[in-house]
C-alpha cells in the first residue's frame, strides 16, 4: 500500500506511550505518526543529535550513540571516466593505497580503486579523498587524477596512460549529507569501528530497535553489517507481530 511509505519525514522526536502501546513519532513540520515499534537506520551519532527521545534511552546506550564515529562519513568520492582508455588487465589497479591526503599539496585522496566493468564497457577509477577546503568539484577532480599520474611508475601502472585525460568526472560529498555525517568539513577520516554491543541493543522494552551498519556485531560500518542488521531487526519484528 503506497500509503504506509512516507518520504522527506524528518524525525524530530520519539516518545513512547506506554499506556498506549505504542511509540509517537513527530516530523520536523508536527505531523505525528504512531507506530508499535520502530526502527531507526541511521549513524548512531547523527541519531543521537538529531532526535529527541522520551523517555530517554538507557545512558549506556546514549553514551555509545553519542560518542560513536561514522566510518567513511567524511570521505568524498571522486569517479573518473574515460572515453578512450584501456590500460592493460596485467597491471590492473585494483584497490591502491595512496598514502597520507594532504589537500594543502594537491594530494586529497588516500585510495583509489579501479571501478571498470567486466567488459570494459565502462572504463573509470574511483577515489576516496579528504575534500576539506576544496570547494571545487572540477579542481578536485583534476587533482586525484594529477596525484595518480605522480605515482603511477612506483606501482608500475598505465605506464603510456595519461590518468588526467578523462571524459567526465562526479562526485559525492558525503560529509554534506545532513544524515550521514554531523561534520560538513573534517579534518580526518573516523577510524574503521569496532563491534559495539550497546549499539545493537534495543531499547524501550525491544520497541525501538537500532539497524544501522554501526549496530552489527559482525562487520560494522561496512556494507554487510548494514544488510546484517536489518536482518537482525526485521527478524525481531516479525517475531514480535507473529
Amino acid at each position: 500500500q503506497t500509503n504506509r511509505i512516507r518520504l522527506q519525514f524528518s524525525v524530530q522526536s520519539l516518545e513512547r506511550r506506554v499506556s498506549n502501546n505504542y511509540i509517537e513519532i513527530k516530523s520536523t513540520d508536527g505531523t505525528v505518526l504512531k507506530s508499535k515499534q520502530v526502527v531507526l537506520t541511521g549513524p548512531p551519532k547523527v541519531l543521537s543529535q538529531n532526535i529527541s527521545f522520551s523517555p530517554p534511552l538507557c545512558s549506556r546506550k546514549e553514551i555509545a550513540m553519542a560518542s560513536s564515529q561514522t566510518w567513511m562519513a567524511g570521505v568524498t568520492k571522486v569517479s573518473l571516466v574515460y572515453e578512450n582508455g584501456e590500460w592493460p588487465r596485467s597491471s590492473a589497479i585494483g584497490n591502491i593505497g595512496l598514502g597520507n591526503y594532504n589537500s594543502e599539496i594537491g594530494h586529497p585522496a588516500f585510495q583509489v580503486y579501479d571501478a571498470r566493468t567486466e567488459n570494459n564497457e565502462i572504463v573509470a577509477l574511483t577515489f576516496f579523498a579528504l575534500a576539506t577546503g576544496i570547494t571545487d568539484d572540477a579542481s578536485l577532480a583534476l587533482q586525484c587524477a594529477t596525484q595518480l599520474e605522480e605515482v603511477k611508475s612506483k606501482f608500475k601502472i598505465g605506464a603510456s596512460f595519461n590518468f588526467t585525460n578523462y571524459a567526465r568526472f562526479h562526485v559525492q560529498r558525503w560529509p554534506h549529507e545532513k544524515y550521514i555525517s554531523e561534520d560538513r568539513e573534517p579534518s580526518e577520516i573516523n577510524p574503521h569501528p569496532y563491534p559495539d554491543e550497546a549499539l545493537a541493543e534495543s531499547d524501550w522494552g525491544g520497541c525501538l530497535l537500532f539497524a544501522g551498519t554501526e549496530s552489527d556485531l559482525r562487520f560494522p560500518g561496512m556494507m554487510e553489517g548494514a544488510a546484517g542488521s536489518a536482518f537482525r531487526a526485521v527478524s525481531f519484528v516479525s517475531a514480535v507481530d507473529g
